[in-house]
């Protein structure tokens, strides 16, 4: 069978069958790709980004994101939202802050446990984590602490509102997650 090669052959799927996608990017693209497919993926989800939408850019606000707003209790829509399109490992990594509480993780622990590889810095993915906190117009709700050159950082969730709102939506939308981390 010969291809065109500006033509790809579909077959026909229906329902709720899963099917692969499959692309080719740039590698600096990539980040960016991903997060807006993770987007359209959720807002066509039933109950999985809700109406939310963000009101900003992933880079919105200052240089040093902290001195964007704290969250409120009944920041819901937005947490949910920055849950729902954040990558599976990614959601793990605020799951087990969130576990942490105000006694912390280190990076490398965190690294490990949520199935990152040993080489991979964390910067990128807290970078992109940061971005959708951004987009929503929020400070992210890790704080950095002591460094340590085998450990990495001590991160910790500081703010106790910032922490329940986020269990609260782990707790609810991702139960198996929640559980796994003992996010009671």
């Amino acid at each position: 069978m010969s291809v065109d090669p500006d033509t790809v052959p579909v077959t026909p799927a229906s329902g709720d069958q899963m099917i692969p996608l499959v692309t080719w990017v740039e590698a600096s693209r990539a980040s960016l790709i991903q997060s807006q497919i993770a987007q359209l993926l959720v807002r066509s989800e039933p109950g999985g980004g809700g109406e939310y939408r963000p009101p900003y850019s992933n880079s919105f606000g200052p240089k040093d994101a902290w001195e964007l707003p704290r969250w409120a209790a009944n920041e819901e829509s937005a947490a949910t939202w920055i849950l729902g399109v954040l990558g599976p490992n990614q959601r793990r990594v605020i799951a087990r802050l969130i576990a942490a509480g105000t006694d912390g993780v280190w990076t490398g622990e965190l690294r490990r446990s949520v199935g990152y590889d040993e080489a991979m810095t964390m910067s990128g993915v807290f970078k992109a984590i940061g971005g959708r906190f951004r987009a929503t117009g929020h400070r992210p709700i890790w704080n950095g602490g002591p460094k340590n050159s085998q450990k990495g950082q001590l991160l910790s969730v500081r703010d106790e509102t910032a922490r329940e709102l986020f269990a609260r939506v782990l707790r609810a939308r991702y139960a198996d997650l929640a559980e796994e981390y003992g996010i009671a």
